[in-house]
């Protein structure tokens, strides 16, 4: 059975009321976790909050930050200083070679893609390193549902360009709604709909929306773990504190 999860739900504007409201929408909506993006600058308080609405809700809640740096200092500095806090970070940029600095550093999980923009910096080059070093390219669907006119046309076209070539280069693809409110949430079935709209078959966006996401966390929170000093040895429990493999 799936685990759905979406990892873009934008509470940076939110009060807690409306947070409160859009997870009770998600777990009606059967998602088991939710990504949710915070402030850096009040994630103190906001982690506190994630913490006592998981257990409020029984949802799985993983504090995510979203990067838009324009330049590799600012990039680097970013990691920097949130590698130790969120569970999911994101890039988006319009620069190819910004996005190449991301895709290579291992505490990049996803490239965004929620304008044309952003879209335009993904191309073959790009994907095909994505794919090597098995990071994920997000589609934000919000931009999408948004838009309209001829602004839909282009983003959605720019969309198609993207998963095609993710889908010729074997590029993980993770879908989440990207929503700032509750009327911008869809349901698991509703997301794959849409991805199918921009050339993603079913089991695709059903992966993109389950199996894709939830390694992410997995990994994530494994490297976050107090226990592991490198990646694949952690400190064994028990009485000597010999280090063993995972």
């Amino acid at each position: 059975m799936r685990r759905y999860i979406d990892l873009g739900i934008d509470s940076r504007n939110m009060l807690p009321e409306d947070l409160k409201s859009m997870i009770n929408i998600a777990c009606s909506m059967n998602f088991s976790a939710l990504g949710v993006k915070l402030d850096f600058k009040t994630k103190e308080q906001d982690l506190k909050l994630l913490k006592q609405l998981s257990r409020e809700y029984g949802i799985d809640l993983a504090a995510r930050i979203d990067l838009a740096p324009r330049s590799r200092t600012r990039l680097l500095r970013d990691l920097r200083e949130s590698q130790k806090t969120f569970e999911v970070t994101a890039v988006h940029t319009k620069s190819g070679g910004l996005a190449k600095t991301a895709i290579r550093d291992d505490r990049v999980d996803l490239i965004s893609i929620s304008s044309k923009d952003s879209g335009a910096a993904f191309s073959p080059s790009i994907a095909r390193l994505v794919a090597s070093t098995g990071k994920a390219v997000e589609f934000e669907l919000s931009s999408l549902i948004l838009s309209k006119g001829q602004e839909r046309i282009d983003l959605l076209s720019w969309m198609r360009r993207c998963a095609k070539l993710a889908k010729i280069f074997h590029v993980n693809v993770v879908i989440s709604s990207g929503a700032a409110d509750k009327y911008l949430l869809r349901s698991p079935m509703d997301q794959a709909s849409i991805a199918h709209l921009i050339g993603m078959n079913l089991p695709t966006a059903l992966d993109s929306l389950s199996n894709i996401p939830q390694s992410i966390l997995e990994r994530n929170r494994a490297r976050l773990d107090p226990r592991q000093i490198s990646s694949g040895v952690r400190i064994k429990e028990g009485k000597d504190d010999a280090c063993s493999p995972r």
